[in-house]
């Protein structure tokens, strides 16, 4: 049996999303906790298509030019930007 992961904080993202800025979300939590399924969880369920989602894992130590680059494109396409990073 399939089981949905929802963490609290889901009704915090949601609520900004709906009130406030939507091209740029970024997401920062201890590794294994859920972060990364619950929020693709929900937007695939309320924003489908909507959305562009990156891991800054891989990039945590880029210049400030990559989160500018991927968030102009999201902007332009009129989307949210999630960005997850790890601490």
């Amino acid at each position: 049996m399939e089981s949905l992961i929802s963490l609290g904080f889901t009704k915090s993202v949601e609520s900004f999303l709906n009130n406030h800025s939507k091209f740029l979300q970024v997401i920062i939590g201890p590794r294994q906790v859920g972060k990364t399924t619950t929020i693709l969880n929900y937007l695939q369920l309320n924003h489908k298509d909507n959305y562009h989602y990156h891991s800054a894992d891989e990039v945590f130590n880029a210049s400030s030019e990559w989160l500018m680059e991927i968030w102009l494109k999201a902007k332009s396409e009129n989307k949210i930007l999630l960005v997850l990073f790890v601490v």
